[in-house]
């Protein structure tokens, strides 16, 4: 259509419901500047209604606590029936279902280090660095059992507060 409208030379035309001017071999659209104005505001509505309806980042925080916190009682069920016991001081294996203390660990390595016992993992006897090494990873794990039980014993903390923020008005 652009090129037929380029080979008329007349004032105005109409096509269906919009109008044409030609100026200069040249169609324009009468009314283009008003979609193209109409078009800009609606994008721009979307995006400040996109921006009135983000949560504030207290709300997002909390959500995703809940979230993590909703997670774990899934994934680590079977720890969670412990955590009187997962202050930091033990860690829940869940290979043999049963929480190993820290320092009952640290007394079984050295004596594998003292009694020189092969460590398959290495493919050697243990040593002083291994057993450092496995200590380091055992307090990691106990930290992070100690977090999963603080964690989903907030829950119940936690949901309240999402709620009350998000009944309050903005």
């Amino acid at each position: 259509m652009n090129r037929v409208a380029e080979n008329i030379r007349c004032s105005g035309v109409t096509a269906g419901s919009t109008r044409f001017r030609f100026t200069s071999h040249r169609f324009v659209r009468a009314r283009s500047w008003r979609s193209a104005c109409a078009i800009a505001l609606g994008a721009g509505l979307i995006a400040l209604h996109a921006y009135a309806e983000e949560p504030n980042p207290a709300v997002k925080t909390l959500q995703s606590d809940i979230s993590e916190a909703r997670n774990i009682q899934r994934v680590f069920a079977d720890g969670l029936q412990h955590c009187a016991v997962l202050n930091g001081t033990g860690f829940y294996n869940s290979d043999q279902k049963r929480v190993i203390v820290l320092s009952d660990l640290r007394t079984s390595l050295q004596n594998l280090v003292k009694d020189q016992v092969f460590n398959p993992k290495k493919g050697h006897p243990w040593t002083a660095d291994d057993a450092n090494d496995r200590m380091k990873s055992a307090q990691t794990q106990a930290d992070q059992d100690k977090y999963k039980c603080n964690l989903v014993a907030r829950l119940p903390e936690l949901t309240k507060k999402l709620s009350e923020l998000e009944s309050r008005p903005r």
